[in-house]
């Protein structure tokens, strides 16, 4: 059957249905036309025609109230979705689960004068629990657009349906022309499962999660940063004695299990050079913690798709950063981890897959080791000696750019805690972070690793009086954002020098003893060795150390590492 050719329409016309929702009481009007065709053509939905958009939505509300399923508004660009306004307030407070769609012009249309336009994203807000705007897209769009859409619509829809039940809000955009019809009226969907318990997974759920994983099925689990755990530790011990399961950890996941492989852009960059690389790729990816450093892992999940991806974690929206999430559990890790590793158990088999992961991770380290007795001074060489260097019970403070990249190179399971601003991954800051997080430290010293555009940022914290004698920073000073030098996207570009990298040579000494800082500074090994036998020690001062390197020799060393990985 003929049926709109708006893509959106269309996958949102998909997922009402997987989600149970089949009645839509809509309004006539000229921009939600291409959704009216979708709908009316679908033999799964059931429209109901209502002239007036107030009368409509408490028919909604009614239906629903009594039905006990959501149901679906339908109206026009304009005034219209401000008759909603009443019934979508009444379904809030009483917890009935109303998807209230609004058609509308192009954003670029809103404040110029165009008939039918007011701003209508957000319009039904507070009395919706999302809202979301989506944009006219064709059907030969970049595979992003779709994603994105998929998503959104998912989380849209499950929040609406999962208790407590509140209307949604989905705002439609619509280009010219409304009535262009399509034979193709099948579009890729996916209804994204979740899973939310009360407390622990009923047990029953649990065996079943365990059975669907269990060997010969590759699992991959991923752990981004999260504060040391000693529950998920014990369970990821636990999952690491699976011969299917490798776990892919980086140093910020403050995971301290043997067999968990934390240098994880070499080891992508190692497996993908290799001419088996088809036999790691995994079958289940299992995601949990905050954003992952490695931008190669996420590059080569997204071009290996498992079948599919879970992400366990409480969180406000669905999390799909490998775009292939099918399952979302909404559970702390160290709830959930411990009922998987137990539930995974029983179903132990013969496999090797962990094994050719951890094989990899060997050889990694071995060629590691080799590296850095072939390369000059550099911030690569200085982390790698620092990092070896520092006492278990520190906490480590790493700021973002190129600091955190090259600590996430390095094997150093004796650190106690990490921890780095990857929230939203600035680099203002780190400084002022750092020296709060060593009022709270009080098992040891705090060391902040630090690059000189960072520090130049949050000078300031260096002279709080919150600073104490246990706080500890390392300034890796190449001369400006070397990051810049590092990354394909701008490597290359003539503005490098001249709008990008932008060293400051700040006096960063010089500041640091005004504020009673012990200070010192490295310009090779030699010094670099001499300096640390003062920057460990007991001080009753807090102390600085300084790492002079050079910023094209330091970008240099970083490329040809992976090269080197991968010969």
């Amino acid at each position: 059957m003929m049926t709109t050719d708006k893509t959106s329409a269309l996958m949102l016309t998909a997922l009402m249905v997987k989600y149970g929702i089949r009645k839509v009481f809509a309004s006539p009007g000229s921009r939600n036309v291409p959704l009216l065709i979708a709908f009316t053509r679908n033999e799964d939905i059931n429209v109901e025609m209502v002239v007036d958009e107030r009368s409509a939505a408490f028919m909604a509300l009614g239906y629903a109230a009594v039905a006990g399923e959501p149901v679906a508004l339908l109206c026009t660009s304009g005034t219209a979705m401000l008759n909603y306004m009443p019934a979508v307030a009444e379904a809030y407070y009483r917890h009935i689960p109303l998807v209230v769609i609004t058609a509308d012009r192009p954003s670029e249309w809103i404040g110029q004068k165009d008939s039918q336009t007011l701003a209508q994203p957000c319009g039904l807000e507070p009395y919706v629990k999302r809202s979301l705007d989506i944009p006219d897209f064709a059907h030969d769009d970049d595979m992003q657009k779709r994603w994105w859409c998929n998503r959104v619509i998912n989380d849209a829809l499950t929040i609406c349906c999962d208790s407590p039940k509140a209307p949604v809000h989905i705002n439609m955009q619509f280009d010219m022309p409304l009535n262009a019809l399509t034979d193709e009226d099948c579009v890729d969907v996916t209804k994204i499962a979740s899973i939310r318990p009360s407390g622990k997974l009923d047990t029953g759920a649990a065996r079943e999660l365990g059975r669907r994983i269990a060997s010969p099925h590759k699992v991959m689990v991923v752990i981004g940063n999260m504060p040391p755990s000693q529950r998920v530790t014990k369970a990821v011990m636990k999952l690491t004695n699976m011969p299917n399961v490798v776990v892919l950890a980086e140093n910020l996941a403050n995971i301290h299990a043997d067999r968990v492989l934390t240098q994880i852009d070499t080891a992508i960059a190692k497996v993908e050079s290799m001419s088996d690389s088809e036999s790691y790729k995994p079958d289940t990816v299992i995601y949990m913690g905050g954003s992952i450093v490695s931008g190669k892992l996420k590059k080569y999940l997204k071009k290996n798709p498992p079948c599919q991806c879970w992400y366990v974690g409480e969180e406000d929206n669905f999390i799909d950063t490998f775009q292939s999430l099918t399952l979302r559990i909404d559970m702390e890790p160290d709830v959930f981890l411990p009922q998987l590793a137990s539930a995974m158990y029983p179903h132990r088999a013969e496999s090797e897959y962990a094994d050719l992961w951890y094989a990899v991770h060997d050889e990694i380290n071995a060629r590691l080791h080799k590296y850095l007795d072939k390369i000059a001074w550099s911030s690569f060489k200085a982390m790698a000696k620092l990092l070896a260097a520092v006492p278990s019970r520190w906490n480590v403070e790493l700021s973002n750019g190129m600091s955190v990249r090259l600590a996430q190179q390095m094997y150093a399971p004796q650190i106690h805690r990490w921890s780095c601003n990857r929230g939203v991954s600035g680099i203002d800051g780190s400084t002022s972070t750092a020296v709060g997080a060593q009022l709270a430290y009080r098992h040891g010293a705090t060391l902040l690793i630090t690059g000189d555009m960072s520090q130049a940022y949050d000078l300031t914290a260096l002279g709080t009086e919150q600073v104490t004698n246990r706080m500890r920073i390392v300034v890796l000073d190449n001369g400006g954002g070397n990051i810049f030098r590092c990354i394909p996207s701008t490597e290359a570009l003539p503005e490098l020098e001249t709008c990008l990298e932008l060293g400051m040579r700040t006096p960063f000494g010089a500041l640091a003893r005004d504020w009673g800082w012990e200070c010192m500074e490295a310009y090779d090994e030699a010094t670099f060795d001499s300096a640390m036998e003062t920057f460990m020690s007991e001080s009753e001062k807090p102390c600085m150390l300084i790492v002079k390197t050079d910023g094209k020799y330091d970008a240099s060393v970083w490329k040809d590492y992976f090269d080197y990985i991968t010969e």
